[in-house]
């Protein structure tokens, strides 16, 4: 399972000090999940002596973890733009704090190494590999280099390398990006020639996030693309901003013929953001409906399929499986983002 933006500062700090459950929902959801994963759009740390010289910047208490691990969150990225607003120790901070809360991470070290070091999970058999990668906000250097701290670059020629060694370690391979124009429905020309380019070199999912609104999502030949997952936990109130989702990848490991193939069924989980509390709530089918059919009128001018969402039975909460029919005017459809066979 899989969600975006993820913030606990500024208005959501007195919340989070009074106790306020603000991912109530989300834990109902990822307690079905054997992964969850988020991107912290925040430094976690004590140490805010030394902000970025810019218009925005955050910076979350330590108990915002509890939050985390309460929620079954077991993996975070930090390759944001926002990662270091604090500098180098409020990085190291929140390294500590997530390796002592046992919440694996990529995206943001003290050198290139670490910060494109890949988190390795297995679940029943499959190996997942994940990483994370993140831009530079306008005017920022943030790029860590294999001297200096800061976030793992957001260039394939940086990606492409990483992917190679990790990819034959792995039987699914999950990048984390954060890139695009916010406040945008439609991924920029750069992010689409990118994105397909990393799916085209043997990624079988890509989480986008930073446009703090929901993008469309593509199936690829390779895999599949979310190209903004939208703010799931943030203080922002204006209203293209309040929708949101979940997302959810089965991943299957057959046998056969003698060749291992491996299968992914996608779904969302449509959220609306509460405007008082700002904490994500499962929609109701009215709010639900609006999602999906957003999703897919985003969705139309993306690659070769399109998809559709088919309501789940038997689910405490809204969730849709996505079902990819080809535009082409075939019958065909896929279920699966990706079948890949390993000799």
């Amino acid at each position: 399972m899989f969600g975006g933006d993820t913030f606990f500062g500024r208005k959501l700090k007195p919340l989070i000090a009074k106790g306020v459950d603000l991912f109530k929902d989300i834990r109902a959801a990822a307690k079905d999940a054997d992964i969850c994963i988020l991107n912290l759009e925040t430094p976690i740390s004590t140490n805010n002596s030394e902000p970025y010289d810019k218009p925005y910047v955050f910076i979350a208490d330590p108990i915002a973890i509890t939050l985390l691990t309460n929620s079954f969150v077991n993996a975070v990225s930090l390759g944001n733009n926002h990662m270091l607003d604090y500098g180098k120790q409020a990085l190291i901070d929140t390294h500590r704090y997530l390796d002592a809360a046992g919440i694996a991470y990529s995206g943001a070290g003290t050198n290139l190494m670490q910060a494109s070091k890949p988190v390795i999970f297995e679940v029943n058999g499959i190996k997942i590999g994940y990483l994370s990668f993140g831009l530079n906000g306008p005017g920022e250097v943030l790029d860590a280099t294999p001297i200096t701290h800061g976030t793992a670059p957001i260039r394939l020629t940086n990606i492409l390398p990483v992917m190679n060694e990790l990819r034959p370690k792995v039987d699914f391979l999950i990048v984390s990006l954060h890139d695009g124009a916010e406040y945008m429905d439609f991924p920029m020309q750069r992010v689409l020639s990118n994105y397909h380019a990393i799916i085209d070199n043997g990624a079988d999912l890509i989480i986008g996030h930073h446009p703090h609104v929901i993008q469309g999502i593509e199936k690829r030949e390779g895999g599949v693309i979310f190209y903004s997952m939208g703010n799931l936990l943030f203080d922002q109130k204006n209203a293209i901003t309040l929708k949101t989702m979940l997302g959810s990848v089965k991943i299957t490991k057959k046998l056969v013929s003698g060749k291992t193939v491996i299968g992914a069924e996608y779904s969302v989980i449509p959220m609306m953001r509460n405007t008082e509390l700002f904490l994500p709530e499962f929609a109701g089918k009215k709010d639900a409906d609006a999602i999906t059919a957003h999703l897919k009128k985003i969705s139309a001018s993306l690659g070769k399929w399109k998809p559709e969402f088919v309501l789940k039975s038997g689910k405490p909460y809204p969730e849709y499986s996505i079902v990819w029919a080809n535009k082409g005017g075939s019958n065909s459809i896929a279920l699966s983002g990706k079948s890949k066979q390993n000799e």
